[in-house]
C-alpha cells in the first residue's frame, strides 16, 4: 500500500509541476500557487507512509 500511497505523491507533485506550466498565460501568483498545491498534497500524502515518516523525522533532526 506504501508504494501507491508513493507514486500518487510523485504524481500529485507532476501535476503542480504540470499545472505551473499549463497555466502559462496566468499570473505568477496563479502558477506558483497551483505549484505548491501540488507540492503540498504530494508531501500530505507521502507523510502518511512509513518511508515519508522516516523522511520527516530525518529532516527535524
Amino acid at each position: 500500500m506504501d508504494k501507491i500511497k508513493i507514486a500518487v505523491a510523485v504524481l500529485l507533485v507532476a501535476a503542480g509541476i504540470g499545472g505551473f506550466y499549463y497555466l502559462q498565460e496566468s499570473a505568477t501568483v496563479i502558477r506558483l500557487a497551483a505549484f505548491l498545491a501540488g507540492l503540498a498534497a504530494g508531501a500530505a500524502v507521502l507523510w502518511t507512509t512509513a518511508a515519508g515518516q522516516g523522511f520527516f523525522a530525518f529532516a527535524q533532526e
